[in-house]
């Protein structure tokens, strides 16, 4: 269940659909063509290696109900993935995005094996009739370091550029992401009021911080200030 919950995020630009490439993808294969694209770039995040074997593009195809030969036009026609040894294809578009992810997941990783060597020590010590005191401390800074680090890789995250969760939630995201985009906040308050609002979901307090800003006529200077602060009381 975590695999597939993690699946849900990873960096989207909202304007995708006004690259040169898809436009052309959009011209010739219509929409179609371009939901094609989007399938091959969410299996392409599923896998370890973001890579995706040539040979099961047709088992792919009958999926997702299109056809071999649409889906095989998607991958080879545009510019939009590159083909490893005419066998596996990928992104590197999206290589590059998940990159940071990566790095993070990485740090994590390597804090949590440090972890398990503290209280390692930690009860060897205490077998051996060691200093408690100091073990107990040198743990608890590596948990905070812990902490830092699991902190740091979510707020680097742009929520902007995902897409909300699949959990059957009504929302309007797309309302909420054309007044983030007007308010030029940063990531951190970006982020902090699409967790708090739940991707925007209708019957959050959000909507009614929002109609404020708006009827305020300029009154209100700093609007994501102000909806911040809102949100924390409520």
């Amino acid at each position: 269940m975590k695999a597939k919950k993690d699946a849900y995020y990873f960096p989207h630009d909202c304007n995708a659909k006004d690259d040169p490439k898809c436009v052309l993808l959009i011209e010739q294969l219509g929409l179609e063509g371009y939901g094609i694209f989007w399938v091959l770039v969410e299996t392409l995040r599923e896998q370890p290696d973001f890579k995706y074997p040539l040979k099961l593009v047709p088992a792919l195809a009958r999926k997702h109900n299109t056809t071999t030969a649409k889906m095989k036009v998607v991958v080879k026609g545009y510019d939009l993935f590159i083909i490893e040894d005419n066998t596996f294809f990928f992104s590197a578009s999206l290589n590059r995005r998940m990159q940071p992810y990566l790095e993070k997941k990485k740090a994590l990783s390597e804090a949590g094996k440090k972890g398990n060597q503290v209280r390692w020590n930690k009860n060897i010590a205490l077998q051996s009739g060691g200093d408690q005191e100091a073990i107990a401390n040198k743990t608890n800074k590596n948990k905070t370091k812990e902490i830092l680090l699991f902190k740091e890789a979510k707020e680097e995250e742009d929520l902007l550029k995902c897409n909300p969760p699949e959990d059957g939630v009504e929302r309007n995201w797309n309302g909420l992401k054309n007044f983030l985009s007007q308010m030029n906040g940063s990531i951190k308050e970006n982020n902090f009021i699409i967790k708090k609002s739940n991707f925007g979901e209708k019957g959050s307090p959000i909507w009614s911080f929002i109609l404020e800003v708006r009827n305020s006529n300029g009154k209100i200077y700093t609007p994501i200030a102000f909806i911040i602060s809102r949100l924390k009381e409520s």
